[in-house]
């Protein structure tokens, strides 16, 4: 987790209300594709891309943009116009890398106060204002439309969709807890903006992605600011039952930051290991992190191998779902009692097969884990 600075300011809400709107854009895209469906065969790859726009990037970088033009140019004109009555005083233009979001900050220095307006092609423009606490609280209001994904314990967020910019920045004032704010600044914004970024990212990594209740709630919103009809909306959720889209979501978060977390912790064990380069390049395709956000299935597929483990190359794998599927549901009954981490060292132990995982170490940053080099069997599944 990323701690904040003394200048940090309403940047940091910026970030919880773009992470929300880059998930109704991707819910934008999935039901634009899903509209598209003849049948319930057709389409289904354009779905499928579709569901993994839903996982925004867990890092992201702002770029300054001041070329780029906005698309709603009167909308964007007006925002700036009020901000400029009231004292506001610009910050610059930034784009967002990954995904190209366009992004102004302006700031109200005599109210510790964060304006920033945000426009994409397919979500439109939007803007938000707010203020961080020297305690760390964070408080803001957006016109944007509600992602209904829930915000980290720090942060009360309200949207006020549709209202004009003058209402919105009173009634943050107005509203805002009596407690002493951060100044706000204008030279560490993209620093801080990705900070914040990264601070509240990791408190949904930690949560495993939204809750299918979220993702369902989301859905459905959305659906039904879109439709013209109650026909249309009950056709939309019926091939997004058949598609299962709400678990298809989930689990495309999970492998995401599964993969996330993998990437970290690769980076960190190189460095505090010491592996050479023409080592790390010999087993880089066998070594796998052990840590404890992984899941059942999660464990059953790095223990899968050992299904295979007496076969050789010159017979044909045929994958016993049976013998998966008896593997996962053992992990997670253990689960309920023992860390993955206990779980997976426990289950190597129990192999007979002389071919076994072998512990190359542990490592605490950036999270708990413990470092296995796969087998190779003469046969089987490669890792």
């Amino acid at each position: 987790m990323e701690t904040f600075f003394k200048i940090v300011g309403a940047v940091v809400v910026g970030a919880v209300v773009l992470f929300g709107l880059l998930i109704v854009i991707g819910y934008f895209f999935l039901r634009r594709k899903m509209g598209k469906l003849g049948s319930p065969y057709s389409g289904l790859m354009d779905a499928a891309e579709a569901m993994s726009e839903t996982v925004p990037p867990f890092r992201i970088k702002l770029e300054p943009a001041n070329h780029r033009e906005w698309i709603d140019t009167s909308a964007f004109d007006a925002i700036c116009e009020d901000l400029d009555s009231r004292g506001g005083v610009r910050i610059g233009r930034f784009a967002t890398s990954p995904p190209t979001v366009l992004l102004e900050a302006w700031h109200l220095a005599d109210q510790n106060l964060f304006v920033v307006i945000y426009e994409h092609p397919v979500a439109g423009l939007w803007f938000e204002a707010g203020c961080e606490f020297e305690d760390g609280t964070l408080f803001a209001y957006s016109t944007g439309p509600n992602h209904h994904m829930g915000n980290p314990p720090w942060t009360t967020f309200e949207f006020r969709t549709g209202i004009p910019t003058a209402e919105l920045i009173d009634a943050v004032i107005a509203d805002r807890p009596d407690k002493p704010t951060v100044a706000t600044s204008a030279e560490s914004f993209p620093s801080r903006f990705e900070d914040a970024w990264a601070r509240d990212m990791d408190w949904r990594i930690e949560r495993g992605g939204p809750s299918e209740e979220e993702i369902q709630t989301a859905f459905e919103s959305g659906l039904s600011r879109e439709s013209s009809s109650e026909e249309e909306t009950s056709q939309a959720l019926s091939t997004a039952d058949n598609l299962e889209v709400v678990q298809q979501i989930r689990s495309i978060w999970r492998e995401q930051i599964n993969e996330f977390l993998e990437n970290q912790l690769r980076e960190s064990w190189i460095v505090s290991s010491g592996v050479s380069a023409l080592e790390w390049d010999r087993i880089r395709d066998r070594v796998i992190f052990i840590h404890d956000g992984l899941t059942a299935n999660d464990l059953a597929e790095h223990l899968e191998q050992y299904i295979h483990a007496n076969l050789t190359t010159a017979e044909e794998i045929e994958f016993e779902n049976d013998e998966y599927d008896r593997i996962s549901e053992e992990v997670e009954e253990k689960l309920e009692t023992q860390s993955p981490r206990a779980i997976f060292c426990e289950a190597v132990a129990d192999q007979t097969s002389p071919r076994r995982h072998e512990k190359l170490g542990e490592i605490t940053e950036p999270y708990p884990a413990d470092v296995w080099l796969t087998p190779q069997f003469p046969g089987g599944i490669d890792p």
